[in-house]
């Protein structure tokens, strides 16, 4: 048995591949990035007797697993990324938009990637009320952020390029509205939220 905390690999899709098995110990399988978006391969954990969930860039599995098992159909001049980890604080650095539980309702990770067009130009996008988690990414330039109107450039959180901010048990229950700025045209905010 393979334990390493993670493995990485690219699969070429214009081969297909039926019950492919990777033999490790894991929390969580995601598909990092696909040369297309309708790019996909099929899942089954631990057994290929177990049903089979269809799986695309951005999206994957979270549960205990000491093995996986790939299906793809022929995609031509198509490839997919996927990530296997047995380390679930990974789970922070991995772009995802959808976690399933097998046997539990899905639980989603929307990705939303909103760009600053005007420079001190204060943005905002509304939060899921449901979300559970958050994590906020400045690409491309600095980003001021924070939860009420016109305070982008007074009270905020400055992340640098690159840089993140997270809150892992959030609870909003109503809706907020995320508002954010750059001094520099062009910078991206990327927002994941966790939401069950």
């Amino acid at each position: 048995m393979i334990t390493p905390k993670y493995y990485e690999t690219v699969l070429d899709l214009g081969v297909a591949r039926l019950n492919f098995r990777i033999e490790m110990l894991g929390n969580f399988f995601f598909i990092r990035e696909a040369t297309n978006a309708g790019c996909n391969i099929d899942v089954k954990i631990n057994s290929p007797a177990n049903p089979a969930i269809n799986l695309r860039r951005y999206s994957g599995l979270v549960c205990a697993f000491d093995s996986v098992y790939i299906t793809n159909a022929v995609q031509i001049f198509q490839t997919i990324s996927i990530f296997i980890s047995a380390d679930i604080n990974r789970l922070r650095y991995v772009s995802l938009k959808t976690d399933v539980f097998p046997g539990d309702s899905p639980t989603t990770f929307p990705i939303r990637n909103e760009p600053i067009v005007l420079a001190a130009t204060e943005y905002y996008i509304p939060l899921n009320p449901n979300a559970k988690g958050l994590m906020i990414k400045a690409r491309g330039g600095p980003i001021q952020f924070c939860f009420v109107a016109l305070e982008s450039g007074v009270r905020y959180i400055l992340l640098g390029d690159g840089q993140s901010f997270f809150i892992d048990d959030l609870r909003i229950g109503t809706m907020y509205n995320l508002f954010f700025q750059s001094p520099i045209a062009g910078t991206i905010l990327e927002v994941l939220e966790k939401v069950s």
